[in-house]
């Protein structure tokens, strides 16, 4: 129940992010990352879906930090400068979307973990109960 009440908070946090990043000059590959993230946060709401997607997507948001890492390690930006809501330079930029990626992947990790478990113990409960009527 928790976790999909968190999951409920975080399907609200990628739709955000998902819709300030339509005034970006290259809005679509971010849109596209935080839509799908925002997408698979609803289907756990609704106990929905698989834990394969969410591991896939998980995958591609770190691998696209990695990516990002070296430019931000190059220029790290202040906290101050993170947290202002003014876009001040390309290094705070480059670091926000790397610590979204960050976000997208550690929590896309989770769903896929958490969905993992509870598919593997449903499927556990299933054949024990088949076992229950054959014998």
């Amino acid at each position: 129940m928790i976790f999909r009440v968190l999951n409920g908070l975080m399907a609200a946090y990628f739709a955000y992010a998902t819709v300030v990043q339509l005034n970006d000059p290259d809005w679509l590959r971010w849109a596209g990352m935080y839509a799908v993230c925002a997408v698979i946060c609803v289907q756990t709401v609704a106990n929905k879906g698989m834990w394969r997607v969410p591991a896939i997507v998980a995958a591609i948001a770190l691998g696209w930090a990695l990516v990002w890492l070296p430019r931000v390690l190059a220029h790290p930006p202040g906290v101050g400068e993170l947290t202002r809501y003014r876009m001040l330079n390309v290094a705070v930029e480059e670091a926000r979307e790397f610590l979204g990626l960050l976000i997208a992947a550690v929590w896309m990790g989770l769903v896929a973990l958490v969905r993992f478990v509870q598919l593997k113990r449903r499927r556990a409960r299933r054949a024990q109960a088949a076992v229950g009527r054959v014998v």
